[in-house]
Order: C-alpha cells, then sequence, then structure tokens
C-alpha cells in the first residue's frame, strides 16, 4: 500500500508540475498568436468627438447626452437608424483582432488604404485612437481594419464597415417633420402677394380668410402630409448665402393640438432642389420640386 501511495504522489507531483509549466507557456504561445486589439483600450463611454473622412469629405459627431449631434450644426442629429454605430464599436473593442495582411501594397484590396473610412475617437479633445475601416468580410460578419500608417490589416468580428465606410452626408437625419396629420385643424399659406388660410371645422376642410371659399379634401391631405411627414432630399452647406430663404417667398403654418410646424421655402439649387428651413431652426434642408410645387399653391387651386 505504502508503494502504491508512494508511486501516486509522484504521479501527482508530476503532473502539478506540468500545470506549472504548461500554462505559462501557452498563455506565451497565445500571446504570439493574436494581434493586439488596438480598441482594447478605449472606453466608448468616454469618447465625446467621433470624427470621419470618406472620399476626401469630413465630418465629426459630437456627444450631447445620449445623442450624437453633427459637429458643426446647431441641432442636426444622426439619425436614430444610424446610432446602431454605437453597438459595433462596442463588439470592435471586446473582440479578437486577427490577422488579415502584412503588406502596406495590398491594403487596398481590404480598403484598408485611402479608400477606407479614416476614423478617429477623443475624448474631449484628446485622441484615443486613429484607426481606418475598410470594407466588409466576405461573410458579411467582420471588417477589415488598419492604424494609418501600418502595413498591417486585421479582421475583426464587428461591423464597423456598415458603420463608418459610408458617404458622410448620410449621418445627417433628413427628418423635417414627424407629425399626427389628424392633430392639425388649421394651415395658412403665405406668398409675396398673396396670404390665407384654411381651417378643420366639424371634421370638414374649408377657407377661412381672407374670406370664406370650399377646398377639395384630396388636395388639403396632400399638403397635410407634407407638413406633418417631411424629410429632406439632401442637406446643403449649412449657410444662408444663396438660398433665397430670406425672401420669405413661401412660408406654409401648420397648427393643431400640440402641432406647430413652420416652412419656409427659397429659391432652387443647381440641381432644381428647393432650400426650406423650418421656423424654429436654422438648420438648412433640400425637398424635390414636386413638394415644393404642392406647397406653392393659390386659392383657386385648392378647389
Amino acid at each position: 500500500m505504502r508503494k502504491e501511495n508512494l508511486i501516486l504522489g509522484g504521479v501527482f507531483l508530476v503532473l502539478l508540475l506540468l500545470a506549472f509549466v504548461f500554462e505559462p507557456l501557452m498563455d506565451w504561445k497565445n500571446s504570439l498568436g493574436g494581434p493586439d486589439n488596438f480598441f482594447e483600450d478605449v472606453n466608448f463611454e468616454d469618447v465625446t468627438k467621433i470624427n470621419i473622412e470618406k472620399n476626401s469629405e469630413k465630418i465629426s459627431l459630437e456627444r450631447q447626452g445620449d445623442k450624437w449631434k453633427i459637429g458643426g450644426t446647431k441641432d442636426f442629429f444622426v439619425r436614430d437608424t444610424d446610432e446602431i454605430f454605437v453597438s459595433y464599436v462596442e463588439e470592435a473593442i471586446d473582440a479578437d483582432f486577427e490577422l488579415a495582411g502584412n503588406n502596406i501594397d495590398k491594403k487596398s484590396e481590404f480598403e484598408t488604404d485611402n479608400s477606407g473610412a479614416r476614423v478617429s475617437f477623443e475624448e474631449d479633445g484628446e485622441l484615443i485612437v486613429d484607426f481606418i475601416v475598410g470594407k466588409m468580410t466576405s461573410d458579411f460578419s467582420g471588417s477589415y481594419v488598419s492604424l494609418p500608417d501600418s502595413s498591417e490589416t486585421y479582421k475583426v468580428a464587428a461591423n464597423l464597415s456598415y458603420a463608418f465606410n459610408k458617404d458622410v452626408n448620410t449621418w445627417y437625419d433628413l427628418m423635417i417633420f414627424s407629425d399626427d396629420a389628424e392633430n392639425v385643424n388649421k394651415i395658412r399659406f403665405q406668398y409675396p402677394n398673396s396670404e390665407f388660410t384654411v381651417e378643420k371645422i366639424d371634421d370638414v376642410w374649408s377657407g377661412t380668410l381672407p374670406y370664406s371659399f370650399s377646398v377639395s379634401e384630396e388636395k388639403i391631405q396632400s399638403i397635410l402630409e407634407i407638413m406633418t411627414s417631411l424629410n429632406a432630399s439632401n442637406i446643403p452647406a449649412q449657410t444662408f448665402e444663396g438660398t433665397g430663404l430670406e425672401k420669405h417667398l413661401i412660408i406654409i403654418e401648420a397648427s393643431g393640438d400640440e402641432v406647430q410646424n413652420v416652412l419656409m421655402i427659397g429659391d432652387a439649387n443647381e440641381n432644381g432642389e428647393f432650400f426650406t428651413k423650418k421656423g424654429n431652426s436654422d438648420n438648412i434642408y433640400l425637398i424635390s420640386p414636386e413638394t415644393k410645387e404642392t406647397l406653392d399653391t393659390r386659392i383657386r387651386y385648392l378647389r
């Protein structure tokens, strides 16, 4: 029995010794095989600004509470649907990196050269990380990323490409109005040479100013739809020069229960879109010529 105990004890000691030697060896081996995740020291809750450059166009996103505002604007915010980029960044922070290439001349194959999106995170003006987001992986479950001056391109299991590798103008929230048309009971139309008002009384729309007149329900509904559910066709440079908005060419006001929507329309740009703004904001939008034509109406056209 003693001999058996001695043998068992010896085996146990050998196994224990192997465990002490093998575990550090495996840790060392694993550290050699896995490239460093350059996001691992990023705490995204500390990020106050994101800079993005794509196709020589730049945009910045500035944290305001739980929202992201477009830098350099008064109150243009990132679309709600685009705020999913936060979850993709958080995935990347926790993900493992896999080396995909180590040749600076072949970075174009992964779009981690100048064709990708240059992205940087800041905390109160201090740079945290600066990197390039390339194309999606072939299985669409990840992205290729690289540091700007590095020959190495990594594969990361997070869809950063979907989040950042796109036209910078797509970050803007294009929504101008989003209200319930049923809550509107009055629409005022103002033009350089005329002004009139229509109201809904007992569920019937009719003209009330400058005199009583009948209106077509169908035509009013098309105007109501615009004044309560309107998206911009594009976002122009945020400068009033050349917009014609100061001329007050067209002003439409839709009001009612918790609704007070005022739309001002100016001149057309070179593409035929019209500059417009809301009455309570200096954000400048573009709307389609069809939208402008619907709102540029007269009493006789509403009958």
